[in-house]
């Protein structure tokens, strides 16, 4: 069973990195808020140590997430993407390394490609992007399975693995299930100043509610997000701010 460790970006860089390359399969629990700037982090740091990185993602378009990395200077011809947002091919991608597939919401056909590829293709790294986003089409009973499955073929395969989710789901049956099959679980954390209680407190955490909001707005209107991802993050959001006015 793998055991959380958690880090602090600011006052460990690197450390992470570290962390997850000497282990085969990683589960990487990231706060909703940075969870696009840290995935790029770990892609950044895994085209230095790899030639072939596999990037499953059916959080966003892989054309948003090719252009993302390019935008880092990072070598996007080292990485075969695998779509599972757009189901079919665009003529108009300009990147040959791209392979489309059928979203998690058929979730027969989905597991059946993605096995296939895991099977065919040679990888020295495998970014699953993310378990959290199979929760929103899914029930957490048949991700969980899917978890099990996956992390059996990762370690056939002997690549290193990282699998990224929101540190919101940290507790849900999924992640506390999967890490009993996964080398290590790392949470990328924020340091915080001491916590002040009371009203003080809540009517300093109501705008970091709206920011985040406003946040996911944006990442949405810009395509970085899915609309089901930015529905689900939205009505947390909306949730937790309207409990927090009615104590203030």
């Amino acid at each position: 069973m793998a055991f959380l460790e958690s880090f602090f970006r600011k006052s460990k860089k690197g450390a992470i990195e570290e962390v997850i390359f000497k282990n085969n399969i990683t589960v990487l629990l990231i706060p909703n808020r940075s969870y696009h700037d840290e995935v790029l982090n770990i892609v950044k740091a895994s085209s230095k140590r790899f030639k072939k990185i596999l990037y499953v993602s059916v959080n966003m378009p892989a054309e948003k997430v090719a252009g993302a990395i390019k935008e880092k200077g990072i070598d996007a011809e080292k990485f075969l993407f695998v779509d599972a947002v757009n189901d079919q091919t665009k003529e108009d991608i300009s990147y040959h390394n791209f392979i489309f597939i059928n979203s998690p919401k058929n979730f027969e056909r989905f597991n059946a490609q993605l096995s296939h590829i895991l099977e065919k293709e040679k990888f020295d790294c495998l970014i699953f992007d993310s378990l959290s986003t199979m929760l929103i089409y899914n029930d957490e009973s048949t991700v969980t399975k899917f978890a099990h499955d996956i992390t059996k073929k990762l370690a056939v395969a002997h690549a290193n693995s990282i699998l990224p989710c929101l540190s919101e789901d940290a507790n849900s049956v999924l992640i506390k299930d999967i890490a009993m099959f996964v080398d290590k679980v790392v949470s990328i954390g924020e340091e915080e100043p001491p916590a002040k209680k009371g009203i003080a407190a809540k009517k300093e955490i109501a705008p970091k509610l709206e920011n985040e909001l406003n946040s996911i707005k944006n990442a949405y209107a810009s395509g970085l997000i899915s609309e089901q991802a930015y529905l689900k993050a939205k009505e947390r959001l909306e949730s937790k701010l309207k409990k927090l006015r009615k104590n203030i």
